[in-house]
């Protein structure tokens, strides 16, 4: 006997939310996670225009350009 003595009607309805509840939860997560990413890259992007913008105004020498360009960069 399947379904505990419910018959095969019990069961199904309880898999499909939990399914359902398991693809919502890795759905958020990649997009959670592409949302930090994203915002991630436009910071460095944003460090490395005003970064720019100070070597060429002669705020900073080449050597600091470089250095900190290194470091934002992550390498």
């Amino acid at each position: 006997m399947c379904g505990f003595g419910f018959g095969y009607g019990a069961w199904w309805p309880w898999m499909i939310i939990r399914m359902g509840l398991g693809i919502a939860v890795v759905v958020g997560l990649c997009i959670w996670t592409a949302k930090i990413m994203r915002n991630n890259s436009y910071n460095r992007n944003d460090a490395l225009q005003t970064l720019d913008l100070k070597f060429v105004n002669g705020e900073i020498s080449e050597d600091e350009y470089i250095q900190k360009k290194k470091v934002i960069r992550g390498k």
